[in-house]
């Protein structure tokens, strides 16, 4: 999923199920922050105190570390590409599956976390790599033959724009042609382009062993957008996280459902969410989505003058959670799945 899921979606889904706005904004950041947080951070402290953290994501032009393979391992899989852990194998089980029972056991062992300071944060991270199950489902966080899509084979299968249909073409065709250039095809849903990612778009394509695979991710968007509505009402019952009651998850279905339809690049469809939210589809409820700032919470832990000023700061408290995260996924929640990989 991109930002207008993973920041202005939560956002909106945070608030509707009543939580604080300074908390849903935590959510929120955290949520996208996984998508951003690319650097190793490594900061000594003015006290002798150190804060150091391996990242969450690359990004498509850092060839070395998305191809290698403890990368892989300690990045893709734990933070966007969440093993459904029931195949055979080992390659099949590291292969994401929506909504599994994995996701759901991370999303309980987070929602139960004792340490409240980091707890939005925990929990915005977790959204976010529950989302990718319903996004990333079907491909697996590894270099691997079972990630590989028959070349051609990508298909719209709705009513869709000439305008819109030549962008995404366009853009798919660029990218499809770097990651075979780069030579990552195999790595995650690189095979499909940006496609999965795409709230409002049905479209089918074949994998290379001769696997049909259609998608209707306006339909699996939503069942995401109402089980996060949900993992985010429990999280508004725990003390000094909720604002209000929130609203049921059928008041703002249909606002919802529109937003995920509509055909647009990512800043028109993180507009719709702003709008949505100043407009009223929540009802009770007119507000501001704060703008994203997710890079002024880095910046500003580069300045803390000791362990008490930074353990303060959001940006740390990020990347506690993310580490809670990551060593739960590797050590706890894989292995029990057969699933050794860090």
């Amino acid at each position: 999923m991109q930002r207008d899921m993973h920041y202005e979606g939560m956002y909106v889904l945070a608030r509707a199920a009543g939580l604080a706005p300074d908390i849903a904004l935590r959510v929120a950041t955290s949520s996208q922050l996984v998508d951003d947080f690319a650097r190793e951070f490594d900061e000594p402290l003015p006290d002798g105190g150190h804060l150091s953290v391996f990242p969450t994501c690359h990004h498509t032009a850092n060839i070395a570390g998305n191809l290698d393979p403890d990368h892989q391992r300690l990045i893709w899989v734990p933070f966007h590409f969440l093993p459904g852990g029931t195949g055979s194998s080992y390659e099949p089980r590291l292969v994401c599956e929506k909504n599994s029972a994995a996701s759901r056991s991370m999303m309980e062992h987070h929602l139960a976390y004792p340490a409240e300071d980091i707890l939005p944060e925990l929990i915005g991270v977790a959204a976010h790599v529950y989302a990718d199950t319903f996004a990333h489902y079907g491909f697996s966080g590894i270099s691997s033959d079972l990630n590989h899509v028959e070349w051609g084979s990508l298909d719209i299968t709705m009513d869709i724009s000439d305008s819109e249909r030549e962008r995404i073409e366009e853009k798919k065709d660029n990218f499809l042609a770097k990651t075979a250039q780069l030579g990552s095809r195999g790595l995650g849903h690189a095979g499909v382009a940006t496609w999965p990612d795409r709230p409002y778009l049905k479209w089918r394509f074949t994998y290379e062993d001769g696997r049909l695979a259609p998608r209707d991710n306006p339909a699996t968007f939503l069942e995401a957008c109402r089980a996060l509505h949900a993992d985010f009402s429990r999280l508004a019952q725990r003390k000094g996280m909720a604002a209000n009651a929130g609203v049921s998850f059928a008041a703002i279905e249909a606002g919802i459902v529109s937003i995920l339809a509509h055909q647009g690049p990512m800043e028109d469809r993180c507009d719709r969410w702003k709008d949505a939210l100043t407009s009223g589809m929540v009802p009770r409820l007119r507000a501001v989505i704060p703008d994203y700032d997710g890079t002024d919470w880095d910046n500003a832990c580069s300045v803390a003058h000791s362990c008490t000023d930074a353990v303060t700061m959001p940006f740390c408290r990020f990347v506690r959670a993310a580490e809670v995260h990551r060593t739960y996924v590797l050590r706890s929640l894989l292995p029990p799945m057969n699933i050794l990989i860090a």
